[in-house]
């Protein structure tokens, strides 16, 4: 990739792919700052699962400083022997004085984001959508603490904020329906439909910073393995912030802060372990569901609800309760406490 690769090219050119091109070229190893200097019109661009450094991706974004563009899409990017990525502060530096509306960072193995990677953008305002899905890093932790919180007041027409499936790999990610991210379908491996599609709107993970941070703590287990501390972090009293999806997360209950959210209207918990909601969740739910004229929403799928003595209060309520449930017969599959598994409509009777 150098300065003179696409030098005869027209430059009114203003979408590039480049995806999925491992069988053709084994790894890109030079990458010259104006690689992609003729094409001064240029609105996507899109590389996805290419061998390569993700910061080579980065710095050919040195040619639109200042410019606007629709989308960034760095996908899969890295090489096959070099197992992690730490996102530095040099290696964001052209990408922070861009304009961008939709980014994504997916899927690039990253494990740790250096002090002041992602914060002190000139642009932030533009960003109406960000992914950082499928990396390895967790969003506030120490350093990154401080530059999330210099970044939320500046995020001021975000949408949407995707930063599922993190800190731990997963083999396979599904995505929200998203422009630009799943327009290159034909670079990409096929979608697999498990995200309940009615929730596809652009006001999934949506709402405007307002200064004020309420964080969500809860430990991940996964069998006898102890994972770190998962902390997510969300502004709080947000008078924008819609849904909220928190799929894929390993949590062990619904985290508190949710309840600090008066707008919500849809919460989606499916595929994590919970094994049962305690009272006070489950009465700001039925306020909330007060609150948003019958419109509020749970998604509880493919939890590890236990149906036992001390959970049974959870399983009525699950009966009695008027909330909108993504199962309409309100049957999930629980275990007893014989170890065996049967289902809450089974446990009520």
């Amino acid at each position: 990739m150098k300065n003179t690769t696409f030098e005869n090219f027209p430059d009114n050119v203003k979408q590039i792919y480049f995806g999925n091109v491992r069988e053709i070229i084994q790894r890109i190893s030079l990458v010259e700052l104006n690689f992609l200097n003729p094409f001064t019109h240029l609105k996507v661009l899109s590389l996805t699962n290419l061998d390569g450094r993700l910061s080579d991706a980065l710095t050919i974004l040195h040619p639109f400083k200042h410019k606007s563009m629709k989308a960034v899409i760095f996908r899969g990017i890295g090489i096959r022997l070099e197992t992690v990525v730490i996102l530095t502060e040099t290696m964001a530096s052209y990408l922070k004085t861009v304009c961008i509306d939709t980014l994504i960072l997916a899927e690039n193995n990253i494990v740790e984001v250096e002090p002041n990677a992602l914060s002190s953008f000139q642009y932030a305002h533009c960003f109406n959508v960000i992914v950082l899905s499928g990396n390895r890093f967790s969003l506030v932790t120490n350093h990154n603490y401080g530059q999330l919180l210099q970044l939320l007041p500046q995020l001021t027409n975000l949408k949407i904020f995707d930063f599922s499936y993190n800190p731990v790999k997963y083999q396979t990610i599904n995505y929200l329906h998203i422009q630009y991210l799943n327009d290159v379908a034909h670079f990409q491996p096929p979608f697999h439909g498990r995200i309940i599609y009615e929730l596809q709107s652009k006001n999934w993970v949506s709402g405007k910073p307002d200064g004020s941070d309420h964080y969500l703590q809860s430990k991940l287990t996964k069998k006898t393995q102890d994972l770190p501390t998962l902390t997510i972090a969300f502004p709080s009293r947000s008078k924008n912030l819609i849904n909220l999806i928190l799929t894929n997360n390993i949590l062990l209950e619904i985290p508190i802060a949710v309840t600090y959210i008066d707008t919500l209207e849809t919460l989606d918990m499916r595929f994590n372990q919970l094994q049962s909601i305690n009272e006070t969740m489950r009465s700001w739910m039925e306020s909330q569901n007060q609150r948003t004229k019958n419109k509020f929403k749970i998604y509880l799928a493919n939890n590890m609800f236990l149906c036992n003595c001390d959970t049974m209060e959870f399983i009525q309520w699950i009966f009695e309760s008027r909330l909108n449930f993504d199962s309409k017969t309100k049957n999930y599959t629980c275990q007893l406490s014989n170890g065996t598994f049967s289902d809450t409509k089974t446990s009520v009777l």
